[in-house]
């Protein structure tokens, strides 16, 4: 009989992709690091927004997971470095899905996805696919300028189309 396992417990292939995660919550960044890892990405952590400012300055992230309110500011203050330092660099959202409207607001402020606590690996898994269909390979050397990136230019969907 067939694996049918699609989950690999340990990451398969290079880790090609740089995750930000801007969390001040222990214990769901600790979740959503080790989801990362397992998933073959190299998760970096920002605390605060001014963590996250220096490293979207400083290094050539592939994604962003932020929590919606940090220390210093919230997920808005990210979007914006998002779109201008980290030079367009996809941001996923996590806060409780309590509330459409709010989730509606994020999606049309730019967001790339939403996630709820607690993170599910198959959630992480889903949205790192999507962004590894759509990176640009990294040069020798291992840094990426931001205007090598290409740019996701998608909304999210209910259902994941990549």
């Amino acid at each position: 009989m067939p694996n049918l396992n699609l989950m690999p417990e340990f990451p398969v292939g290079k880790m090609d992709v740089e995750v930000l995660v801007a969390s001040s919550d222990a214990e769901n960044r600790s979740v959503l690091v080790d989801s990362l890892a397992r998933c073959g990405t190299r998760p970096l952590i920002a605390k605060n927004v001014d963590e996250a400012q220096t490293i979207l300055a400083e290094r050539s992230i592939d994604l962003v997971f932020c929590d919606e309110v940090l220390p210093g500011g919230g997920f808005h203050y990210v979007l914006l470095l998002t779109k201008t330092i980290g030079g367009d660099v996809p941001l996923v959202l996590s806060s409780p899905l309590d509330d459409l409207d709010h989730y509606l607001e994020a999606i049309e402020l730019g967001v790339f996805d939403f996630i709820a606590p607690p993170f599910g690996m198959a959630d992480v898994n889903l949205i790192i696919g999507c962004v590894r269909q759509n990176c640009v390979p990294r040069p020798t050397g291992g840094f990426r300028p931001p205007s090598y990136r290409k740019s996701l230019n998608r909304l999210m969907s209910v259902a994941y189309d990549c």
